[in-house]
């Protein structure tokens, strides 16, 4: 949530309290609201799309061509991986595009539902990300043990896959904690903001 959402929504609810129904211009902000999360839904599919291409027509064949069993297996592993997380992303987005309705209600209840979603990707993707270390982590192993003195920057080459891993997996796990809040936070607000529509 951005900053600025706080005080809107503190504004909707006095706007509430202080009129019989909700007015017009509440119902337009919570409309903006599930426009701009729309947005960012497209944004979303756009780069599930754009990713995996890129893996199956990038990676994976790069991959496969050394013929080397390790590579294939690495190759499968990153495919399979790819497929489930773009199917997981289709699904989880389904239904969150429109309202039901064109209801205040039925605004807040995308918005609801949105959050929901959101918590339920956060849970996806910190176990997607312990599999594709499970997975991966063996590849690249094969990767150093086919590489007698290979020493990248000069560091010990399982003291580098280790790094490796620590630099892609931090800010992942980062992002996905900061996320989580967020999303937990609007959801508290949003909860407030239906027991101010329903006084």
């Amino acid at each position: 949530m951005k900053p600025g959402d706080d005080r809107e929504l503190a504004g909707w609810i006095d706007t509430w309290k202080a009129e019989p129904g909700p007015p017009e211009a509440a119902r337009a902000a919570i409309l903006r609201r599930v426009k701009r999360r729309s947005r960012n839904l497209l944004l979303a599919v756009a780069g599930d799309v754009v990713i995996t291409i890129g893996v199956l027509v990038y990676f994976v064949p790069r991959m496969v061509r050394s013929g080397h069993p390790a590579d294939i297996a690495g190759a499968t592993a990153v495919a399979l991986l790819t497929a489930v997380a773009l199917v997981f992303g289709l699904l989880n987005r389904r239904g969150l595009w429109r309202p039901a309705d064109t209801t205040t209600a039925a605004f807040l209840d995308l918005a609801e539902l949105r959050c929901r979603r959101s918590l339920r990707l956060v849970r996806f993707s910190g176990v997607f990300l312990a599999v594709e270390i499970a997975l991966l982590a063996p590849w690249l192993w094969s990767l150093i043990g086919r590489r007698p003195g290979y020493r990248p920057f000069g560091i010990d080459p399982w003291l580098f896959t280790g790094l490796w891993f620590a630099v892609i997996c931090a800010p992942i796990v980062g992002w996905l904690v900061w996320y989580g809040r967020r999303v937990r936070r609007e959801a508290a607000e949003l909860v407030v903001l239906r027991r101010a529509l329903e006084e």
